[in-house]
């Protein structure tokens, strides 16, 4: 087990967003809550520490982040790019460093900002550390799936070991008409209520549709009337916003 870090004191909520298994929708959600808390008035960075670089790609252009900005990283950290949903990203996908240069990397913007949310890689490497070293909160995304939540015992003791207060876990591509997702919701729930959020994030072609046209899901949605998903970031948003 890693050792415990120093926490630094910031004005802003540095939160790692972390699972170890990928595909649980880790990056969509990071997106999609910063987007929600910069539509609630808080000035958000997210951070790009996947080495694929989705968030980064899902806020600006796949060929401009594979191209432009990974040629331009050239051994150091670049500046953050402002997203016209307000979101700020800081793209640290092609920055080599240790965990040390990582963390303050990070931490050296935490008075620029209301809440820093750190997309971290789908396995416990270097740079999830970092990530975790980095925050003072931890949010868990997972799916209502066996293998998807099987590893949230061990997240929420790698909480324990940094001192992060758990801001929640909640489900991502939540299908409440399918039996197995309601059975493993309910299941998850009860094992971890003192960290479970209500606001599942219910299956969507909102999110799919939206990358595909390089737009996040708020961008790509433009009825007036609600919609289930978007609704349930905000909701996770307003409850990270009052922790």
């Amino acid at each position: 087990m890693p050792s415990k870090s120093i926490k630094l004191t910031s004005e802003a909520k540095i939160v790692a967003i972390v699972n170890n298994k990928g595909g649980v929708g880790k990056t969509t959600a990071t997106v999609h809550i910063g987007c929600a808390l910069a539509q609630a008035g808080k000035k958000v960075l997210c951070v790009d520490m996947d080495t694929q670089a989705n968030l980064a790609q899902n806020f600006l252009t796949r060929k401009y982040v594979n191209t432009a900005l990974k040629n331009a990283q050239n051994g150091s950290p670049l500046p953050p790019e402002r997203h016209s949903s307000g979101v700020d990203i800081l793209t640290l996908s092609f920055y080599e460093a240790t965990e040390k240069v990582y963390i303050a990397s990070i931490q050296a913007r935490k008075n620029e900002y209301d809440f820093i949310l750190i997309d971290s890689p789908p396995s416990l490497e270097k740079r999830t550390i970092a990530s975790l070293q980095a925050s003072e909160y931890i949010l868990i995304p997972t799916e209502a799936e066996q293998f998807a939540f099987s590893g949230i015992s061990n997240l929420l003791q790698l909480a324990a070991t940094y001192n992060l207060k758990v801001l929640g876990v909640f489900i991502n591509k939540y299908d409440p008409k399918k039996q197995v997702h309601k059975a493993f919701r309910s299941f998850i729930a009860d094992q971890f209520s003192q960290v479970f959020l209500n606001d599942s994030i219910p299956m969507s072609t909102v999110f799919p549709n939206a990358q595909a046209e390089n737009k996040t899901g708020f961008e790509f949605y433009s009825s007036k009337k609600s919609n289930p998903a978007l609704e349930a970031y905000h909701a996770i948003a307003k409850s990270m916003i009052e922790a």
